[in-house]
């Protein structure tokens, strides 16, 4: 009988004891690896571009203006700090279609004559503000040169002269982000010709951008 009582009491107590060591094994972390979840970094303005442009260009201070539309293309850097602010440099070549005809008379000799607005390069920083990750406003500044074509019929004969022309120039623009690689802008630029009192030119601008 008491061997009985001893046998069932150990079997009670070492099925207690395994019952009890699953539910705290049950209870323990798993041993296996946990990964962290992968997080897409924030999209920026940092990084290379190149981009395509279209706009109109008209003068000031010329009887004869050679206002017209200009095509070209541009490339680019910028980088965004961590405020939003990002600083970028423009580097950007035009084929302009401005020309203007005129006619007038040298000293008793009438002449015609057309003034052409040929290509036009310019070299510019810019400083902008990220509203967010798709839109930027910005300003930029810096160096525009641009080639000035005159020819003139007279008695028969024709003469062209080429010349070149040095401006400062300071604008503002508006960028959206369609796509992580592609954006779009709109822009004006005002160019001073380094001369006093000779001819100055705007541009209007609108444009696509491909970001890497």
């Amino acid at each position: 009988m008491f061997t009985r009582l001893t046998l069932a009491t150990s079997f009670v107590g070492v099925s207690l004891a395994a019952l009890t060591t699953g539910a705290l094994a049950a209870d323990l972390p798993s041993r296996r690896a946990v990964t962290a979840p992968y997080i897409a970094p924030l999209p920026t303005w940092t990084g290379f571009y190149v981009g395509a442009t279209a706009g109109y260009d008209f003068w000031s201070k010329l009887n004869a203006k050679p206002n017209g539309f200009a095509v070209g293309l541009r490339a680019g850097y910028d980088y965004q700090f961590s405020n939003n602010i990002v600083v970028g440099l423009i580097a950007e070549g035009d084929y302009n279609f401005g020309r203007k005809s005129f006619a007038g008379v040298s000293g008793v000799t009438p002449y015609t004559a057309t003034i052409k607005h040929r290509d036009t390069f310019s070299l510019d920083a810019r400083l902008g503000y990220a509203i967010d990750s798709a839109n930027l406003a910005y300003v930029v500044g810096g160096y525009t040169r641009t080639e000035i074509k005159i020819t003139a019929s007279a008695a028969g004969a024709t003469a062209g002269v080429i010349g070149s022309s040095n401006f400062w120039n300071v604008g503002a623009g508006f960028e959206h982000k369609f796509t992580q690689n592609v954006s779009g802008f709109a822009e004006y630029r005002f160019n001073k010709n380094s001369k006093s009192n000779a001819a100055d030119f705007s541009e209007i601008k609108l444009g696509v951008n491909y970001r890497f």
